[in-house]
């Protein structure tokens, strides 16, 4: 397993250096080469990945916009079938529903005041009992290239991995702030989280995203599927889930989707006190792993 020096205490600027010298390839240079990338993909790449048959792409949707076409495209240039993407959405008044059942993918509405993180998910996961691994994304999550969702499933490949996720790239334009977010979060280096490294990294060992993750069916069943309550953190949740029975967690580095937010202070506020009511939801995983900021420097 690897072990990680903190970025906990750089600056903005700095871990911007960081990803410069590291030859990092940039947001901007990712979007510019998307069509490109997608073309070319050969059928070799795509059999080194044992899994993408097995493999549903489901997407939460609502009012996604022109950029849904551009996730569409990036889609089935992986290789997948269009009838392995289940959009679930919450009454776009746009044109989602209907890019999505063009592009041949599997569509389903719910009430968009029934809409939540975790129960939504879980419903949408009954769509497709024959996946064996299941993908989830956000519909502002744009692939970086081909080879993102391959990459993402290839983790499987060990066993004893229930869950993995991806990186996030800062979108092109983004700010200090923004992007210092996605550096720390989401380093140019894999890993792999157990049950025992909550002694060591803390809150850190469930840190999980949804935005781009994949889960092993199996396992996933067995933990329980998401929790239905929670209005946000089922990721983390369901990663706690998985470690506690056993299951490894992974990140990887090299499965890459463009994903990051300029929040003003408004939203920043909200979601502020939507992890605070999750926290208080959950007291268990703060008693088990400690708070978000435990062993942080040992990361």
């Amino acid at each position: 397993m690897a072990s990680h020096t903190s970025s906990f205490w750089k600056s903005p600027n700095a871990l911007v250096q960081e990803e410069r010298e590291m030859n990092l390839t940039s947001p901007q240079e990712e979007m510019s080469h998307l069509s490109g990338t997608f073309a070319t993909a050969t059928d070799s790449e795509q059999d080194n990945h044992l899994h993408l048959q097995d493999v549903a792409v489901i997407i939460p949707t609502y009012n996604a916009g022109s950029e849904f076409e551009l996730l569409r495209d990036s889609l089935i240039a992986t290789g997948l079938k269009p009838n392995q993407v289940l959009v679930l959405d919450s009454e776009s008044k746009d044109q989602t529903h209907e890019i999505a059942m063009k592009a041949g993918f599997r569509v389903e509405t719910i009430p968009a005041r029934n809409f939540r993180h975790g129960k939504s998910r879980q419903f949408a996961a009954s769509f497709v009992p024959q996946a064996k691994i299941l993908v989830f994304m956000t519909q502002d999550a744009m692939l970086a290239n081909a080879g993102a969702i391959p990459n993402l499933v290839s983790a499987f490949d060990d066993p004893t991995v229930g869950a993995a996720f991806g990186r996030q790239l800062p979108r092109k334009g983004a700010g200090a702030i923004e992007r210092h977010g996605r550096l720390f979060n989401y380093p140019d280096s894999s890993y792999v989280r157990v049950y025992e490294d909550r002694e060591r990294v803390g809150f850190r060992a469930i840190f999980f995203s949804n935005s781009f993750s994949a889960y092993r069916r199996d396992a996933f069943d067995a933990a329980g599927g998401f929790d239905p309550e929670v209005i946000i953190g089922e990721d983390s949740t369901m990663a706690a889930k998985l470690q506690a029975s056993g299951w490894k967690t992974a990140y990887c580095s090299e499965a890459k989707v463009i994903h990051s937010h300029d929040f003003n202070f408004s939203q920043t506020l909200s979601r502020y006190f939507d992890t605070g009511v999750y926290h208080a939801r959950k007291p268990e995983l703060i008693d088990i792993y400690g708070g978000a900021g435990v062993k942080a420097a040992n990361l």
